[in-house]
């Protein structure tokens, strides 16, 4: 059965769940339509049809389709689905016909909405995190758009418990919805038996190096650990990103830069590697987001983790049993979890033992991918005998 994937950008770094997920289809065949391809080299597409839609090569739309799209905008109340492209879209699928189409995002759902429904082609669309969490209040079209078009989606998939109640206050149909927290390859991310011994305490984060992943607040906490507990250590920032600069100064500040390295976007293996080498990894979200995957991998590598009660990162994190939860903003809470890991090298043992085994039974990569073709072939098979 052939699929549609579709997604804004596919190769970005901070995405990578994405192309894994492109390519671990097994029962459905899935084609590509994308606006961006970045890091083909790092991130190939070897076998995968693929249609770049160029919107600076797209024919200008005349007097009377431009009537016609403003009309289709106030009758659907969905600005997204009428942008100047969805000719080229409807015109892709047409040729292409796939039989159920996957988008990434909630704004590329409603992109695709008008062409699929015109078609009778089923929808599923993953809202995965700023979509769902805070695009609807900062712009009021587009939740207006999610109100009046949440219905159409076949299915609505969220990464997250905390998005449930938001999608169904939203419009979405209970019947619809699914929770699919992407999955972590549970055979690659995974413990090392020969870590290298060191006497210091390795903390490390992966994230984009931006404002909402609170990284001051991450420094900040280190700082005071490295007051608080009468140990070694040092801090790995895995990332790149417009707060580097900033980053590097407030080390500086708080008078730790001798103890903290900044290792901007590292390829995968070596990722890993200091993923399975580290002790604990740090995550400080100040807004709430979806499943972060990095927690996952973390986890998978048999860390332990201190974060933020925020979002979605409970449900990846048991307080207590297999890391620490904080509040958001709170630094000394945070510094204060981070010495009882740092003193405590049994503890760590037994945070990240449990970290490993929650993984296994509730993100595995391979379970979560045959539940997403099960959801896929499921709305496939009903709208086929309607």
């Amino acid at each position: 059965m052939k699929l549609g994937f579709i997604c804004d950008t596919i190769g970005e770094v901070s995405e990578v769940w994405m192309w894994r997920q492109l390519l671990a289809f097994r029962q459905l065949s899935p084609s590509l339509l994308t606006w961006s391809c970045k890091n083909r080299q790092l991130y190939p597409l070897d076998g995968i049809p693929t249609q770049l839609i160029d919107m600076n090569q797209l024919p200008d739309r005349t007097r009377w389709q431009r009537k016609i799209d403003e009309w289709q905008i106030k009758r659907t109340r969905n600005p997204w689905g009428y942008r100047g492209d969805h000719r080229a879209i409807r015109r892709y699928l047409k040729q292409t016909r796939p039989q159920v189409i996957l988008c990434q995002y909630g704004p590329i759902g409603l992109r695709i909405l008008p062409a699929a429904r015109s078609l009778k082609i089923p929808i599923a669309v993953y809202f995965l995190g700023h979509d769902v969490d805070r695009m609807p209040g900062e712009d009021p079209r587009y939740q207006d758009a999610l109100r009046h078009n949440l219905k159409y989606f076949q299915a609505v998939i969220h990464t997250g418990m905390h998005h449930r109640a938001i999608l169904r206050d939203l419009g979405a149909q209970e019947q619809g919805l699914h929770c699919l927290p992407h999955g972590v390859n549970i055979q690659e991310f995974c413990p090392v038996a020969d870590k290298p011994q060191t006497d210091a305490i390795r903390f490390v984060t992966l994230s984009r190096l931006i404002p909402i992943k609170g990284l001051d607040y991450t420094l900040k906490a280190f700082a005071l650990m490295m007051q608080k507990a009468d140990v070694s250590a040092q801090l790995t920032l895995i990332g790149e990103g417009p707060e580097l600069d900033n980053l590097r100064q407030l080390a500086h500040q708080l008078q730790i830069a001798d103890r903290i390295i900044f290792t901007g976007m590292l390829p995968h293996p070596e990722m890993k590697k200091t993923l399975q080498y580290a002790d604990v990894f740090l995550q400080h979200s100040t807004v709430r987001e979806g499943s972060p995957v990095s927690i996952a991998e973390a986890c998978a590598c048999g860390l332990p983790v201190v974060s933020t009660h925020c979002g979605g990162i409970p449900d990846l994190i048991d307080h207590g049993r297999t890391g620490f939860l904080v509040e958001q903003t709170d630094s000394v809470a945070m510094a204060d979890s981070m010495a009882q890991l740092a003193r405590d090298a049994d503890l760590r043992q037994q945070f990240g033992l449990a970290a490993r085994l929650k993984i296994e039974q509730d993100f595995n990569a391979e379970k979560q991918m045959i539940k997403l073709e099960t959801v896929l072939l499921q709305i496939a098979d009903k709208t086929k005998s309607s």
